[in-house]
C-alpha cells in the first residue's frame, strides 16, 4: 500500500519534471484571408482624339480698285514708257495685249484710270504723265535725263519748273512712285521755276516754252 503511493508519486514529479524541460512549439498563426478580390485591370492607355478637321477654304474675295491698280497697273508700270503706251493703245482699239501681261477689261481700266485720278495724276495713251495741281490745273512731268532725281514740270501757260526729290533712282511710270510723291498736293511748295538768260536784253527770265520743245527737252544742264 505503501509503496504503490510512493511510485505513484515518483512518476508524478517525474512527468512534471518532463512537462517542465520539454521545449514549447512555436505556433504560427495563419494569415486572415480577406473575401474580397482585387480587381486588375487588362486596358491600356486610352488612344488620343482624332485631330479636329481642318477648316473650310474661305471663300473667294472680290478685287477692288486697289488690288486691280496693284496686279496690272504695276506690272505695266515696270516696262518703258513705249511698251506703256502700246499696250494701252493696243488694249483700247482690241488689236491684243502685251505679252506676259494679265488682260484686263473696260471696267478694271476705268477702275485704274479712276484710283489714279485720286491720286492726282494721270496717264496719256501716248505714254505721257501728268500730275494735277490744287487749282486743279493738270501739269505735264517727265525726268531730267542727266540730273537724277529731278522731276520737270510744265504747267498749262507754258512755264517749266523743276523739282529735286533727292532720290538716285525715280521712276514716272511707276503708279506707286507717282502716288508718293504728287499724291498729297505738297510738291507744289517745293518747285523751283526754271530761269533762261534773255538774248536780247541779257537778264534773267522765267523759261517758257511750248510742249513739243518741253517734250524734247533733254535736261537743264544741257
Amino acid at each position: 500500500m505503501n509503496t504503490q503511493r510512493i511510485l505513484s508519486s515518483s512518476n508524478a514529479s517525474v512527468s512534471s519534471r518532463v512537462h517542465q524541460n520539454a521545449p514549447l512549439k512555436s505556433v504560427r498563426q495563419q494569415p486572415k484571408r480577406s473575401g474580397h478580390r482585387v480587381a486588375v485591370s487588362s486596358f491600356d492607355t486610352p488612344p488620343p482624339p482624332p485631330p479636329p478637321p481642318p477648316p473650310p477654304p474661305l471663300p473667294p474675295t472680290q478685287r477692288t480698285r486697289r488690288d486691280v491698280l496693284m496686279s496690272y497697273a504695276g506690272a505695266l508700270g515696270a516696262g518703258t514708257i513705249g511698251s506703256v503706251a502700246g499696250y494701252l493703245i493696243g488694249s483700247s482699239s482690241g488689236q491684243g495685249d502685251a505679252p506676259g501681261v494679265t488682260p484686263i477689261s473696260a471696267g478694271e481700266r476705268r477702275d485704274i484710270d479712276s484710283l489714279r485720278a485720286e491720286a492726282q495724276f494721270r496717264r496719256e495713251y501716248d505714254g505721257h504723265v501728268w500730275v494735277r495741281a490744287r487749282s486743279g490745273d493738270w501739269w505735264e512731268a517727265r525726268l531730267d535725263a542727266q540730273v537724277p532725281g529731278t522731276v520737270l514740270l510744265r504747267n498749262p501757260e507754258g512755264y517749266v519748273y523743276f523739282l529735286n526729290l533727292n532720290i538716285q533712282q525715280i521712276d514716272l511710270t511707276d503708279d506707286y512712285v507717282m502716288a508718293a510723291v504728287f499724291g498729297d498736293g505738297s510738291w507744289e511748295a517745293n518747285v523751283q521755276r526754271v530761269q533762261a538768260k534773255d538774248d536780247a536784253s541779257g537778264e534773267p527770265v522765267d523759261l517758257q516754252m511750248p510742249m513739243d520743245a518741253f517734250r524734247d527737252l533733254i535736261s537743264l544742264m544741257s
